[in-house]
């Protein structure tokens, strides 16, 4: 999950957090289990992109390095429960007003040997559809693990 759901749960249901009722953790481990469950999955606050095909390639990729480390924009983020994908900002998020959240999110990714991207998020529109809708039917129990592969191999 994205840490900006927490910023969305502050929106729909503020009572409900402030009331202490939320609570996060990191994802169970399996016994005997294969690879490290320090190794995460997830989607930063804020990610951007900039194709290689662009004619402004290194204009775009200076805006949005200066645009997403702009200290406004930073506290912004951290007001509104999200974790920017930024080092060293650790100070800042233990004194902002969703620190236990904040430097929770944040320690996960810092301490993890291994992060990457949702699966989704990497695709191609159609293929990441696909891939949610297949999934969805697993957890259905409308298809099975199996069929999923294949159905995904298919793509």
């Amino acid at each position: 999950m994205g840490s900006w759901e927490y910023a969305g749960q502050l929106a729909t249901a503020p009572d409900f957090v402030k009331q202490g009722k939320l609570g996060w953790t990191t994802f169970p481990t399996v016994p005997h289990g294969k690879g490290d469950p320090k190794s995460i999955v997830g989607n930063p606050s804020n990610f951007f992109s900039v194709t290689a095909k662009s004619k402004n390639r290194a204009a775009a990729v200076d805006f949005i390095t200066k645009t997403v480390t702009e200290p406004s924009y930073v506290k912004d983020l951290i007001d509104i429960g999200q974790v920017p994908a930024i080092a060293g900002i650790e100070d800042q998020l233990k004194s902002g007003p969703h620190a236990d959240y904040t430097t929770f999110v944040y320690d996960l990714v810092k301490q993890a040997p291994s992060y990457t991207q949702s699966w989704d998020q990497a695709l191609d529109p159609a293929t990441a559809q696909k891939l949610l809708t297949e999934l969805q039917k697993v957890f259905d129990k409308q298809s099975t693990p199996q069929r999923f592969v294949s159905a995904m191999d298919a793509e």
